[in-house]
């Protein structure tokens, strides 16, 4: 599973989701689903708005990668 860390951006530079969306243009219900991780595709312009917007200078400010547990079988 690949984890936006949205929520953890909105804190550590003190916005809220609603200035986020105005300065990135950006739907709130957009930013919503992917603050939430329950958006199944995240489009890459958004995913580059956003680093752009965080100065993100490493992928995994925004992103982490958490694998999924396997359920049986090889």
């Amino acid at each position: 599973m690949i984890r936006v860390k949205l929520l953890e951006l909105y804190e550590k530079h003190d916005v809220t989701q609603k200035h986020v969306s105005q300065v990135t243009e950006i739907r709130e219900s957009t930013l919503s689903g992917i603050a939430r991780n329950t958006k199944a595709h995240l489009n890459v312009e958004i995913l580059d708005r956003l680093c752009e917007y965080f100065d993100v200078k490493d992928i995994s400010e925004i992103l982490e990668y958490i694998p999924n547990e396997k359920t049986g079988g090889s």
